[in-house]
């Protein structure tokens, strides 16, 4: 966490993916809303889904979630049941009258996205009944962690009809910026200090006289951002940090 001398602040946390060893880290500002969009920007590598419960689009879901545990506890399960039979692709009664599909169509269940960490801590799901709102949800002890919510968030969308985004939010790729002062780890090639600290002192400069000058030069820079934007760099020379 940072803190400025006039009271503002912004955090910036970082997790490891173990499997793929890249690290992805999330800035967050002081005036951005914790449960609706609260990241300023998402440093990683895309990936091809992700829950994303603090997404505006989740909205309606995080309601669903918090009325759901609520609830008796044995409703959630049988909830839950009911999803994974739709997963498995377990046919009903309709399905044999033809009045609707043997299951559920999800991307993300039938393709890729095979969810079968998720799974419901029914002691967190008892503790949780007393929680005012989403926040408290998260800090309940067991319903934080990715399995729970998970399952809870595919009962929202599954049997509640209450979409939520599985897109992965991620919005910058690191490996892009190793290609211009290379990486700690060498790759794509070493740091060069004095090539860094002088990158430093342009872009301060930058900064300075952007601050002074909102018209040309930020209209030039924001022209600049959206061409490297574009550039196809090779980022699978880009190797992720070894063991």
């Amino acid at each position: 966490m940072m803190i400025g001398s006039d009271g503002t602040w912004a955090i910036i946390q970082q997790g490891m993916n173990e499997k793929t060893r890249y690290a992805r880290r999330y800035h967050i500002w002081m005036e951005n809303d914790l449960l609706n969009e609260p990241h300023t920007g998402i440093v990683g590598v895309k990936g091809n889904y992700a829950l994303n419960m603090v997404s505006r689009m989740s909205s309606d879901a995080r309601v669903t979630i918090l009325d759901l545990v609520h609830q008796d506890a044995n409703k959630v399960i049988k909830d839950w049941a009911l999803v994974r039979a739709m997963m498995r692709g377990d046919s009903t009664i309709l399905t044999y009258l033809g009045k609707e599909q043997p299951k559920y169509y999800n991307p993300y269940i039938s393709g890729a996205f095979r969810p079968y960490t998720a799974s419901i801590n029914e002691d967190a799901i008892k503790r949780a009944r007393d929680a005012n709102d989403f926040k408290d949800l998260l800090l309940v002890r067991g319903l934080g962690g990715p399995s729970t919510m998970l399952a809870l968030a595919l009962i929202a969308e599954l049997v509640y009809r209450d979409r939520v985004d599985w897109e992965d939010p991620a919005s910058i790729d690191p490996r892009r910026y190793t290609f211009a002062l290379g990486g700690k780890d060498g790759s794509p090639y070493p740091v060069n200090r004095e090539v860094y600290d002088a990158v430093i002192d342009v872009m301060q400069a930058i900064v300075d006289a952007a601050r002074k000058d909102r018209g040309g030069l930020t209209m030039y820079l924001k022209h600049l951002a959206k061409v490297a934007k574009r550039w196809n760099l090779p980022t699978d020379l880009v190797r992720p940090t070894p063991p």
